[in-house]
């Protein structure tokens, strides 16, 4: 059986590829802020007032309290600040869920402005001179320390946590940040709680032997070179029966070596059997 993986053509501003050290903490980030968001939307609203001691926050003071944190941390290096008041008072859960999920997608566009080359450029945080990359790194170590409050509070309740989720009960999304620009939004998160998926975020070369572990492959804004092996696996990934999302600027992307690479392959007649792999969808979205 053959299945058709469709990229989806969308207006980008381009901005400075990452490479590998920026990358790595993309990658890092996006999945922790996966686990925050998926563990936010599974707690129970009755439970949201839930607090393990009286000394600790209530599950709504503590998804309120990161989300306000994340605007602390990624606001000097992606003014101006949005507007956003008593985060850590709000008690209803639709509320809390959406203001976690616009932070996040705060300080991905925060992480998605530089690159290697500018990451030790200096910003002010909490009074200090502190470099963009240890910024982001103090946004990453303190969202994962409360990962893990959350844990507790879900265990309490009887809920397995995200990342405790056995990786065959959910299809498996790779999504690809070696070669792609940008790490997912916070809106893919919800596509994924309902259809089923759970998605990894890494920097890994592409290979047989890494993509055999996956349903979807994902590429959004692949602008780094692909190999001649890398490009070889995803082509056998797909024959072999497995999706793949590309998400690019049609005009941008079709002239260049990876487009053009990709379209020779993906579209190409094997002994008789065609390979349906690329499939464009005109229709312009945003990307923002």
């Amino acid at each position: 059986m053959h299945r058709t993986a469709f990229s989806v053509t969308v207006l980008l501003s381009f901005a400075t590829c990452a490479t590998a050290q920026v990358a790595q903490l993309r990658a890092s980030w996006a999945n922790t802020a996966t686990s925050l968001v998926e563990a936010a939307m599974r707690f129970p609203e009755a439970d949201y007032s839930f607090r393990p001691t009286p000394q600790v926050r209530s599950f709504a003071q503590l998804i309120g309290h990161i989300a306000d944190a994340h605007y602390t941390f990624c606001s000097p290096l992606a003014p101006p600040l949005p507007k956003r008041t008593g985060l850590d008072k709000l008690t209803a859960k639709s509320e809390l869920v959406s203001a976690l999920k616009e932070s996040v997608d705060y300080c991905s566009s925060a992480g998605n402005q530089f690159s290697d080359a500018n990451s030790n450029t200096m910003v002010k945080l909490f009074g200090q001179e502190k470099t963009r990359l240890t910024v982001l790194w103090q946004n990453l170590a303190h969202s994962n320390e409360h990962y893990g409050n959350i844990v507790t509070y879900l265990r309490l309740k009887g809920i397995t946590p995200p990342t405790s989720d056995p990786l065959k009960a959910r299809a498996l999304v790779y999504f690809d940040l070696r070669h792609g620009q940008w790490g997912p939004r916070a809106g893919w998160i919800d596509v994924g709680a309902h259809a089923g998926f759970r998605m990894i975020v890494e920097t890994l070369p592409l290979s047989p032997g890494l993509l055999k572990a996956f349903q979807v492959l994902c590429l959004r804004v692949p602008v780094t070179a692909f190999t001649d092996d890398e490009r070889a696996a995803v082509v056998s990934f797909v024959k072999g029966g497995g999706s793949l999302l590309l998400v690019v600027d049609e005009e941008r992307f079709a002239g260049t070596a990876n487009g053009r690479g990709y379209s020779t392959d993906l579209v190409s007649t094997t002994g008789g059997d065609k390979v349906r792999a690329w499939g464009w969808m005109t229709r312009r979205v945003s990307a923002s």
